[in-house]
């Protein structure tokens, strides 16, 4: 794994100020129609950033509250995700992998 593909997760997260060091490090992240309502940040947009800092564009993206802390992200109508809040930064990482080889394994044409 290079450096510069965890510091870029490390940027994003900074700029969503997730704290690593905590037991939920994702405690104010949500669905996306929870952003709206309240003061949480969307998983979606989270995840998104770090793609697009590893140049990969997604049509769309959206998260779902799947119960108790758990939460669906949906890439493209076709890939789901499951994240939770209390996930580290080692389950960010092996999360964004996942995105990227399911994205290249489907041939969606993708810039890595």
């Amino acid at each position: 794994m290079d450096k510069e593909f965890i510091d870029k997760i490390l940027d994003v997260s900074e700029e969503y100020n997730v704290d690593y060091d905590s037991n939920c490090p994702f405690e104010y992240f949500g669905a996306d129609d929870e952003s709206q309502y309240y003061e949480t940040y969307s998983f979606s947009k989270f995840y998104k950033e770090i793609l697009e800092k590893n140049d990969i564009e997604i049509n769309d993206i959206s998260t779902i509250n799947k119960s108790g802390g758990k939460y669906i992200i949906t890439i493209d109508n076709k890939y789901e995700f499951e994240v939770k809040t209390w996930d580290n930064l080692e389950s960010v990482i092996d999360n964004v992998n996942l995105m990227i080889d399911l994205l290249k394994e489907k041939d969606i044409k993708i810039e890595v």
